[in-house]
């Protein structure tokens, strides 16, 4: 079973940061509201939470956390 929540170094919060400005520059919805919810995760809130927030389902949250731990930003891209 995987780890539950997302714990970030600096530098991948610094590079998630940096990602969540350019995907609002490029009015990119789906790839800021990923980078959101795994900004709320690491942050401290709970899975379930953090999906609410973003309004989507606490698996799909959990899909993406898994896609970055494995493949990093690269892996937040839709389809």
């Amino acid at each position: 079973m995987p780890p539950h929540g997302l714990r970030l170094t600096k530098a991948q919060e610094l590079d998630l940061k940096a990602e969540i400005q350019i995907a609002k520059a490029q009015q990119d919805l789906d790839r800021y509201v990923r980078i959101q919810g795994l900004l709320l995760v690491h942050r401290g809130f709970r899975e379930t939470d953090a999906a609410e927030i973003i309004g989507v389902a606490r698996r799909t949250l959990q899909d993406w956390i898994h896609r970055y731990r494995g493949c990093g930003i690269p892996g937040l891209v839709k389809g």
